[in-house]
């Protein structure tokens, strides 16, 4: 068992109006966050001037490698996630979630101010108004704990942590993830065919989002590609899965952009119990290309198929 600095936030907003969204909203939320955030924070030192090594905008959504890092691409330590919807009616709740780790678990009261911001000074073209309700903490069992009321305006205590426990006996050695949000695997560039994937790329996927998040914010003790790959050598592999096409608005780079995934469920037999810890953290981590927008989530559950897998 181990505790790893991490933890999932649900922000609740109640919306003043029907609000319309794409149905992948993620892309859309996240660059709203991120602008609101930069003026809110960056103006002291030049919104046109870069940013300071302890900047939160920086730190929460634009970081830097350090010399030496092993990977190029800098992740922030933070994941947004919103559910595939297209409307929420006038007085309902639109509810969507954070994964924050590391440092960005300190930030959780600026992060909450940028969202009711957000909302206040409205979304979309029509730019639709909501007020920021609440915000809950993820228990072990799924469940939500309120930590925030805008009422009171203040935040309970609460342990941001996660336990990864170890795999019990009643664990057995198949296991299914179910894709949430589309998954996209990426191979020189390109989408990973859906028919080539397989236990080796899956391992290489999830470790690759272990070692991202660990080297810069989670400081612990991870495996080695040569353990992952022991593990996932007795691993059989057979996926599900369908092609999603969804569309995202690149404010970079001033066009809208084609993104197509998978989504559908992966049975895997003959899992080791020493991976069991690992492929729950992935469950918060996520996998593959844009992580960080909320793609590549997934459930882990016991699969109740009892067919082998060829």
């Amino acid at each position: 068992m181990s505790c790893w600095p991490l933890a999932v936030y649900q922000f609740r907003v109640q919306m003043d109006s029907d609000l319309s969204l794409p149905r992948f909203a993620s892309s859309l939320l996240r660059s709203v966050f991120g602008s609101t955030l930069k003026r809110l924070v960056c103006s002291g030192h030049g919104l046109d001037k870069p940013c300071p090594e302890q900047c939160a905008y920086r730190l929460l959504f634009a970081p830097v490698n350090q010399p030496g890092a092993r990977f190029t691409d800098a992740a922030p330590p933070l994941i947004f996630r919103f559910p595939l919807i297209d409307k929420i009616p006038q007085q309902d709740y639109l509810e969507f979630s954070m994964v924050l780790f590391g440092p960005a678990l300190d930030y959780l009261p600026l992060i909450t101010d940028v969202w009711r911001r957000v909302f206040e000074q409205g979304i979309g073209h029509s730019r639709k108004t909501g007020r920021l309700n609440s915000v809950a903490i993820q228990l072990y069992d799924g469940s939500w704990k309120t930590i925030y009321d805008s009422t009171a305006g203040l935040f309970l205590p609460h342990q941001p942590e996660l336990v990864l426990a170890d795999a019990d006996d009643s664990a057995g050695d198949k296991l299914k993830l179910r894709l949430e949000t589309p998954m996209r695997l990426m191979s020189a560039g390109k989408l990973l065919p859906r028919e080539t994937l397989t236990a080796d790329a899956l391992a290489k996927a999830l470790l690759r989002r272990i070692h991202q998040a660990n080297q810069s914010y989670l400081h612990q003790s991870v495996p080695d590609w040569l353990q992952f790959q022991n593990w996932f050598a007795s691993v059989n592999l057979k996926a599900v899965l369908q092609p999603v096409a969804l569309s995202r608005y690149s404010s970079r780079q001033k066009q809208s952009m084609r993104l197509t995934g998978y989504l559908g469920e992966i049975h895997l037999q003959g899992v080791p119990r020493e991976l069991y810890s690992w492929l729950v953290l992935g469950q918060y981590l996520h996998l593959g290309k844009n992580s960080v927008m909320g793609l590549g989530q997934y459930c882990l559950n016991s699969s109740s198929d009892s067919r082998d897998i060829e």
